[in-house]
């Protein structure tokens, strides 16, 4: 019996399915609000969340917490 975790099905993912789950991540979190820190140094995820937050909230709404997302 093999017993299989989702890190294991994360691994089998393509590099293209990888980022498309970051951006789901970004969308989910930039609806919210609230970005991920663990994600933080991650280009992809960084670019998707600003441009889904700065199309909600214009650049007038964006959080100190989003603000540092620029730095990435």
């Amino acid at each position: 019996m093999t017993i299989s975790t989702q890190s294991d099905e994360l691994k089998m993912l393509s590099e293209s399915e990888r980022i498309d789950l970051l951006k789901g991540y970004a969308e989910q979190d930039a609806i919210f609000g609230s970005p991920n820190p663990r994600y933080k140094q991650c280009k992809v995820y960084c670019d998707r969340y600003l441009n889904i937050r700065v199309q909600l909230v214009g650049t007038d709404g964006l959080t100190d917490a989003d603000w540092d997302l620029t730095i990435f």
